[in-house]
Order: structure tokens, then sequence, then C-alpha cells
């Protein structure tokens, strides 16, 4: 889903890449999320029901899908703190002093 470069004269902070990025992070969110959710189904209700998965335990099962969320929402704040930087770079360079 790439946007074509801007045509001449667009200023390079209103660059369709701008709105690529924003939809990726929002996927990124949105996948971070469901990883959570899935992470939340597989804990058990009682710490009895804790039963064995297969050389683990529900619980293990669990912190693994909560680690993948934590990462992915992680690395989704950095990509969006790193996107903002650039977008208020790229207005500065177009805007005249």
């Amino acid at each position: 889903m790439c946007t074509p470069a801007p045509a001449q004269g667009i200023p390079l902070h209103q660059h369709g890449a701008f709105d690529d990025l924003a939809v990726s992070l929002d996927r990124i969110s949105k996948m971070a999320g469901a990883l959570k959710g899935i992470g939340s189904l597989m804990m058990p209700e009682h710490s009895a029901a804790n039963e064995q998965l297969n050389m683990a335990f529900r619980t293990d099962a669990a912190a693994i899908f909560e680690f993948f969320a934590d990462v992915l929402g992680e690395s989704r704040e950095i990509a969006a703190e790193a996107a903002d930087r650039l977008h208020y770079a790229a207005r500065q360079l177009t805007q005249p002093n």
C-alpha cells in the first residue's frame, strides 16, 4: 500500500507516506491487542486449572502471548514517535523562517 510520491509543490510534511505509516501503526496496535486477548483467553480461571499443555502450562503459554503483545506495543510506540519527529522535521523544512 505505497502512496505515490507527491506532485511538485506539495510540502514534504503532507506526503502520503505519513498516512501509510498511520494505517500501519494502527494495524500494529490491533495485532498487539489481539495477542493480549489470546493471552487472556489462555489464562486459567483458577490456579487449579493451570493444566499442562504439551510440555508447558497454560500460564506459560499466556505469558508468551503477553510478551509478544508488549513487544509489538512498545515497537509501535517507538515507530509512532519516530514518524511524528520526521513529520515535524519535514514541516520545519518547508516553512519559511
